[in-house]
């Protein structure tokens, strides 16, 4: 969303994605063609050695690309938090060159492990992102929550709440509601990990 706003505003702009598909784990075969695309290992598990290391990799290597762009801006979603790590080490070698990370999700700290996420290598994970925030120029949040969350990490002026949403797709609904039965909302999120199908069948 953030690449066809600024295409639509005749910027300049340049998509580099993973070639890996961290939902389906599989890679991308189907390839934008307007993209840059990393070649990038691939993990089967979500809590692994290998998933950190192509994290790793795939961070180095898509700075390692940007090396050759010499952009006035660079957009960085974390996580992965290694991408924060990388994003940092630019910004000390070129720091003409402006910074933003958009925090699309805290990790680990919403990884459902319980109290094993404050114990190494989560720990770890997390001070990738934590020892990293503060240089950039611009911190946006998924939510206000998330501010909250890193008071003290970095500039409260740094950061900006952005709530994305999709174009309208004009469709209108005219719910029939009937008093003998009992209808039911659904209010939340809806994407790759929200199973709605299960949910509907729970209902009925």
């Amino acid at each position: 969303m953030i690449y066809d706003w600024c295409k639509a505003r005749g910027m300049d702009a340049a998509l580099i994605s993973s070639d890996f598909d961290h939902i389906t784990k599989r890679k991308i075969t189907d390839k934008n063609a307007e993209f840059i695309y990393i070649k990038t290992q691939p993990y089967y598990k979500n809590m692994s050695l290998q998933r950190i290391l192509s994290h790793r990799a795939f961070a180095r290597d898509a700075f390692d690309y940007i090396e050759t762009m010499a952009p006035d801006l660079i957009y960085v979603s974390v996580p992965p938090n290694f991408m924060a790590h990388y994003a940092a080490k630019y910004k000390r070698k070129h720091s003409q060159t402006k910074i933003y990370f958009d925090l699309i999700d805290l990790w680990p700290e919403s990884f459902p492990v319980g109290n094993i996420k404050n114990y190494p290598p989560f720990t770890f994970w997390r001070r990738l992102r934590d020892t990293n925030l503060n240089i950039a120029d611009k911190v946006i949040t998924e939510c206000d929550l998330y501010q909250d969350r890193l008071a003290g990490l970095v500039d409260r002026s740094k950061m900006q709440t952005l709530y994305m949403a999709r174009q309208d797709s004009g469709i209108r609904i005219a719910p029939h509601l009937d008093e003998k039965c009992i209808h039911l909302c659904y209010l939340g999120s809806i994407n790759s990990i929200i199973d709605i199908d299960t949910i509907a069948s729970l209902i009925h």
